[in-house]
């Protein structure tokens, strides 16, 4: 078998002095922007800092992905956060608190607008004794939501209005916005120019392919359909940004007050105002993580249908990033079917699904077996002249109704993603001789646009340039970012025609969020994960301070020299370096040396500030700490290693465990920070960090066909302020699958627990390692078994009363592995009346100690009527499995008896 091997991104560095967050403190920038502009950091230090925005007096929100919304005044974030409904978001990959909008009225009303996934236990639990504020459930199928919330003019708005908490969309699992995969979930929400919300929302598709439906490539279609979230008719995959009965792939325009849809909407139903497509703006759209409006192009009220025109930028597949425009309600921007100006053809070779709203008038007639019609039947791409033919596919000569056509809108521009498009290049639409639509690169004279190539990966539209604005300087053009990282400026004339593409900021970051602020007439912009900066015209920016000490820790007394040559300012040579210790007399100068002394022979911290001020008098300050007495952390992982292959097979649930030691400090003088990172292609998407000291974290399949990889980071931080950050870099297995597992089981045999197993094929097997744990955590090898016939037993001696849970790891002759899924073995204590699992799908398993004389288990669905009931005599300690596959998904009542004991619970069955 032929093998590859990525090359391993091995880390270990120690990052010495304390970590600090000074809210306030300006860092410029040094990369290039058009002359008489200047960049400076306004915040930092959030955690993955999603997006900020200004009220007309200039306060400003600014929100983070796992539910946390600051009020920001004065360039300081607010001891308490104005909003927490971190309990109720659902934050993992690329879910969260992904769009907040203030009411164009919100100094009178104080109205806010969130947008977030909820996580799932939050969802199904909420308000019942089941619920636990400490949990959640990730990579399962959820919904988005639309809430506002009130806050409180009374304290200038920087507190929220007890109880004024709305639901607009969401109320309940089947009434918000499907989330089926691990991203394609929620983006923007805004306001028109009519006081009409808007809100962009990704289609719910799997990326791993051709999604028409089903779970194949990396979706939830069918928990989805057994939990209510999404009826059958929706399980058509990335088809949803096309069907009209689903949310998904959408732009929604919505009553801010009700949550309704509005009456001017495209597809209005006055009879069912909440129906999808009564709030349905524009469709066909992959994942419209941001949009934003043009100012000055809307209308005044709801009723003339004209919020105003919309920016969108639809994250492209593989090959084509895109920048739209909606300037009308109902346009259809193509995806699935289309990719930027053409066919795609990965969807348009693969099964298309079916629209169940559009019924085929032939169906059964002259052998049409076509009951609905396609969604490629519908959809049609613009001509040059006229209108493209809707012919019935059953038969050429009658055309489909008018109501059920869709036109494809192109987009205004689309530039290559090189990973699968090389080269790098961007290009427009055109119509070729025949007066079909293709596509120009704007480098070519006939493209009538003025610009150069360039490439990306995730469009994120930003701001629209006003004659107000930065002197006029790129008047009619729109600021808009990638997160690849650059910020273009994309000139348009009056008729909104694209006529040149610019650069702007070269090096901005990974920006995900833009926006305007008319007080201090700056743009700001997030760079994920913890900065947001701002860019201005004009002024004296101050100074970007910056120094290194070495060293940075030791034995005392301790000489340390500091460089400040790393400062920097572009507008002024000459600087005024001022250096204050809080042991020691302070001093001037970029360059200076000083010894520090610790009271005794403990860790001691010794505070350093450079301030630093230009001949105009601005001046900033960074602070940093000299560790005495101390050296750092040592990190040793210890349930995984760097080079380490994930399934592609299924989800594995991965023990975070590592040895640390310290010299100076004990484990409670210890925090821990873990931090997994999914890279994908040439960005990454960042999970929350968890502070436990051992942990798990759920590494998903992927796709071979790109570059995919998780990056898990350790960072260990002591008392002393000394912190080691140790990576490692987990590879997706990408050979072809060396063995398939039929049933992995296991059951109490007299003292031990005996684990079966088979396979249905091997291929260079080596051998099967067993492995143990109470806690699905700290598993330990327990033993071995070769491979043979496929037909596997394994005794484990001296299990635990309670939970053991086994899995294993399977070998390559060549080394690399795979795990099996884990099992579960309740190991009986005495009168334990046992049913697991549950949740159950197949078969349960009922394990009584010492049967009297006879036992029995009944199920009962919730009206009482008996489903099934087994009565076993009496024997000793045994488990039994019951088949209950012929039970529907649903919530049912067991009875387990075994003499005068007797147990009772909710048994849930769903599909696996």
């Amino acid at each position: 078998m032929s093998t590859f091997r990525i090359n391993i991104i091995s880390i270990y560095t120690t990052l010495l002095g304390l970590i600090f967050f000074l809210a306030g403190e300006k860092k410029l920038s040094a990369q290039p922007l058009p002359e008489n502009f200047f960049e400076e950091t306004v915040l930092d230090g959030l955690n993955r800092v999603i997006g900020i925005s200004f009220a007309e007096n200039g306060l400003g929100f600014v929100w983070e992905k796992e539910g946390l919304v600051h009020v920001v005044e004065d360039e300081q974030i607010l001891p308490q956060p104005l909003i927490d409904i971190t309990e109720e978001v659902a934050d993992w990959r690329d879910h969260g608190l992904t769009g907040l909008a203030l009411d164009p009225n919100f100094l009178n009303n104080g109205f806010i607008y969130l947008l977030y996934a909820v996580d799932r236990h939050h969802l199904f639990n909420f308000g019942t004794p089941d619920y636990d504020p400490e949990v959640s459930i990730t990579h399962k199928p959820s919904i988005g939501r639309i809430t506002r919330y009130t806050c409180d003019p009374a304290t200038g708005f920087r507190t929220i209005i007890e109880n004024s908490r709305s639901i607009l969309l969401g109320e309940s699992y089947d009434t918000g916005i499907p989330i089926l995969t691990e991203s394609h979930g929620m983006g923007t929400i805004l306001f028109g120019e009519d006081r009409t919300l808007l809100i962009s929302v990704g289609d719910a598709g799997g990326g791993l392919g051709p999604d028409a439906g089903g779970d194949e490539f990396g979706a939830y279609a069918t928990q989805a359909l057994a939990d209510g979230i999404i009826s059958e008719d929706q399980d058509v995959g990335a088809y949803r940004a096309q069907y009209l009965g689903s949310l998904n792939g959408k732009i929604l325009r919505i009553d801010p007050d009700t949550g309704e849809g509005v009456s001017s909407n495209p597809f209005y139903d006055a009879d069912d105002p909440t129906a999808p497509w009564s709030r349905i703006w524009a469709l066909g759209l992959r994942n419209p993580y941001r949009i934003m409006l043009k100012p000055g192009t809307g209308g005044h009220t709801p009723e003339e249908g004209n919020p105003g025109h919309l920016f969108v930028g639809d994250v492209g597949f593989s090959n084509w990033e895109e920048l739209s425009m909606v300037t009308t309600g109902g346009q259809n921007f193509g995806w699935p079917i289309y990719e930027g100006y053409l066919l795609n053809w990965l969807y348009w070779t693969n099964p298309v699904a079916y629209n169940q709203m559009t019924p085929n008038p032939l169906f059964n007639n002259s052998g049409c077996e076509n009951e609905f019609f396609s969604f490629r039947d519908l959809l049609k791409n613009i001509i040059e002249t006229g209108s493209p033919e809707w012919v019935n596919p059953c038969d050429e000569s009658m055309y489909i109704t008018p109501d059920y056509r869709q036109l494809h809108e192109p987009p205004i521009i689309v530039w290559s993603n090189t990973f699968w498009n090389q080269p790098a290049r961007a290009m427009v639409g055109a119509f070729d001789e025949n007066g079909k639509l293709t596509q120009i690169d704007i480098t070519d004279p006939a493209s009538g646009v003025e610009g150069f190539s360039f490439e990306g990966f995730s469009s994120i539209p930003g701001v629209f340039a006003t004659e107000e604005m930065f002197n006029g300087t790129f008047e009619n053009a729109l600021l808009s970012a990638d997160y690849s990282g650059w910020i273009h400026a994309f000139h348009f004339d009056e008729n909104d025609n694209l006529i040149e593409v610019s650069p702007f900021h070269e090096d901005p970051g990974n920006v995900i969020h833009m926006t305007y602020n008319e007080i201090d007439q700056c743009l700001y912009f997030v760079a994920y994960q913890n900065k947001v900066k701002r860019i201005c015209y004009g002024g004296n920016p101050a100074p970007i301070p910056a120094f290194s000490a070495d060293p940075y820790y030791g034995p005392s007394p301790l000489s340390v020299d500091f460089s400040a040559e790393e400062t920097f300012d572009p507008n002024s040579e000459n600087l005024d370096f001022n250096w204050s210790f809080s042991q020691g007399e302070a001093g001037t100068g970029d360059e200076i040396s000083r010894t520090f002394t610790a009271p005794d022979d403990d860790p001691f911290a010794v505070e350093v500030i450079l301030t630093v001020t230009d001949d105009e008098g601005a001046s900033a300050s960074i602070q940093k700490f000299i560790s005495l007495n101390n050296t750092p952390p040592e990190i040793e992982f210890l349930s995984f290693e760097d080079g380490d292959y994930y399934s592609n097979n299924g989800t594995t649930v991965l023990p975070l465990i590592a040895a640390v030691t310290d010299l100076e400090h004990s484990e409670s003088e210890l925090s821990y920070e873990w931090q997994v990172f999914l890279h994908h292609n040439s960005h990454f998407h960042a999970e929350p960090i968890d502070t436990t000291r051992q942990t798990e974290a759920i590494i998903s399949p992927t796709n071979c066909q790109e570059v995919y990889y998780y990056r898990i980071r350790l960072s260990v931080t002591d008392a002393g302020g000394l912190t080691t950050v140790k990576e490692a870099t987990l590879l997706p297995v990408c050979f072809p699958p060396f063995f398939d597992i039929l049933e992995f089981s296991g059951k109490p045999v007299n003292s031990n627990v005996q684990l079966d197993w088979s396979t249905s094929f091997e291929e260079e097997v080596s051998h099967f390692e067993v492995q143990w744990s109470t806690n699905t955590l700290n598993f330990t090898p327990v033993g071995q078994v070769p491979a043979g016939d496929g037909n596997y037993q394994f005794i484990h001696e001296n299990p635990v009363i309670g939970n053991n849970n086994y899995r294993l790891k399977i070998f390559h002759n060549e080394g690399y592995f795979e795990y099996s899924p884990i099992i579960n073995v309740k190991f009986f204590s005495e009168d334990d009346i046992l049913v697991f699992p549950n949740p159950a799908s197949e078969a349960i398993n009922i394990g009584f100690q010492d049967i009297l004389e006879e036992a029995t288990f009944t199920i009962y669905d919730y009206s009482g009527r008996k489903m099934y009931e087994s009565i076993w005599e009496g024997t000793e300690s045994a488990i039994f499995t019951v088949n209950i596959s012929f039970l529907k998904n649903g919530v049912y009542i067991y009875e387990a008896k075994n003499g005068i004991t007797r147990k009772r619970g909710k048994l849930l069955i769903i599909d696996e």
